[in-house]
Parts: structure tokens; C-alpha cells; sequence
């Protein structure tokens, strides 16, 4: 967690999909923040994506 506001998961994958999706928004729902960031530092170009959970407390 970030100053208890955003949740930043740092990957190694081939590329952001569902699963990871998933697993921010439990994190978010368990955490009970509203914004996730997953970083992805495999490949040469950043990728990078927001989550924003409508389920905060």
C-alpha cells in the first residue's frame, strides 16, 4: 500500500490480464481501498494498469 490510498502490485508476467485483474480487485476489497495500480516490469516497454473498485468501504 501506498499512504494507505492505493494498492501497487509489481509483476514479472508476459502481460496484464484477467487473473491479475482479479487479484487487485480482492485486494482492494479486502484492504477496502478504491484505487489499485498493477506494475509490469518483464518486458522493455512499462505496462500499467488502474484498478478502481466501486466496492470501498
Amino acid at each position: 500500500m501506498v499512504g494507505e490510498r492505493v494498492v501497487v502490485d509489481a509483476k514479472t508476467t508476459e502481460a496484464i490480464g484477467d487473473v491479475e485483474r482479479g487479484k487487485m480487485l480482492n485486494y482492494l476489497k479486502i484492504t477496502g481501498l478504491k484505487v489499485g495500480l498493477i506494475v509490469n516490469f518483464k518486458n522493455s516497454k512499462l505496462e500499467w494498469k488502474q484498478i478502481v473498485s466501486d466496492t470501498a468501504r
